[in-house]
């Protein structure tokens, strides 16, 4: 509900097939100790009871905007964004949650400066058991998570709230990343080149390990698995240029275009290149008995691959 001469902020929240945490994702939303928001929620086309959840809220601060079909995650996140009225917008993910103080703390940096254009804070990634994975140390200060860019992502992309001016003339989310990943670093990535931002000290996001998500589970086809190099090669041509591949400059396109069916040839020469990565993505995530089983198994279906891809690994070639 509007209040005059406060900062009003759209929170967006895109939710499919979560009716295990979905209370918790709005709760922490409904009980924030700032007020003055709206929380506009979008169901795509769940199978579970994940829209009768949203639906038997009644809070006037909510809006839904349910969708008949499942469209992804990125065209929903789209959707919602061209309904927001607010001033700052964030988004929180429907398996999620936030500090109850998070808004508030958030808001107040936006009135502190005006040259702030984005506002990210520390958080805490735990898996379904409540266990505690990482937790975030990141810079606080726009010169220091600027300069690592773009080899290294020092915010967490649900946490950062941001000026909705700077995305008139953007789209929020590039359709080129739809079902592949990825498509957050690239926009915060770019918007970061381009305002500045800032975290945080406090630990205001709580983000969930989700082994069903594009990026944890097991791939379908390798553009899943690439994204992370993929982001990396447009943001180098954006700070490079002020442009990237993936809008209408054909000589970025052309390069672009190259470097990317180049990384895809690498899957068609080693078929088993898509499970291998996978099985160090598992490891990485603490899954170290799967990922280990993946790998045996990965090993035996080709030897001469494995023992091929490992000693590029050692010898960095």
């Amino acid at each position: 509900m509007f209040v005059e001469n406060e900062i009003f902020v759209s929170i967006i929240m895109p939710a499919y097939n979560c009716e295990s945490y979905i209370n918790k994702a709005i709760d922490s939303i409904v009980n924030q100790t700032y007020d003055n928001w709206e929380l506009i929620i979008c169901d795509d086309g769940s199978t579970d009871n994940t829209k009768n959840i949203i639906d038997s809220y009644n809070d006037p601060r909510i809006i839904k905007n349910h969708n008949e079909i499942n469209i992804g995650n990125l065209k929903t996140t789209n959707k919602l964004i061209s309904l927001c009225k607010g001033e700052l917008i964030t988004i929180q993910d429907a398996d999620d949650w936030s500090d109850f103080e998070r808004i508030k703390l958030q808001v107040n940096e936006f009135r502190k400066d005006h040259l702030l254009f984005l506002c990210g804070s520390q958080s805490v990634k735990i898996n379904n058991n409540g266990k505690i994975l990482k937790k975030s140390d990141f810079p606080l200060s726009y010169i220091d998570i600027k300069k690592v860019l773009p080899f290294e992502f020092q915010f967490t992309s649900a946490s950062i709230m941001f000026k909705r001016e700077i995305i008139s003339s953007h789209e929020i989310f590039n359709v080129f990343f739809d079902r592949k990943g990825g498509v957050d670093w690239y926009f915060f990535g770019s918007m970061i080149l381009k305002y500045k931002m800032i975290n945080l000290k406090e630990t205001l996001y709580f983000y969930r390990y989700n082994s069903n998500s594009i990026t944890n589970k097991k791939p379908e086809n390798p553009s899943n698995m690439i994204m992370g190099r993929i982001v990396v090669y447009l943001l180098e041509q954006k700070i490079k240029y002020g442009k990237d591949g993936l809008t209408d400059n054909d000589l970025l396109k052309n390069r672009f275009n190259k470097y990317y069916n180049a990384l895809l040839d690498e899957y068609e020469i080693d078929k088993l290149l898509l499970g291998r990565q996978y099985a160090i993505r598992l490891i990485q995530h603490h899954s170290y008995l799967e990922g280990t089983k993946e790998l045996i198994l990965n090993f035996f279906s080709s030897p001469a691959l494995f023992i091929k891809w490992i000693s590029k690994k050692i010898l960095k070639i």
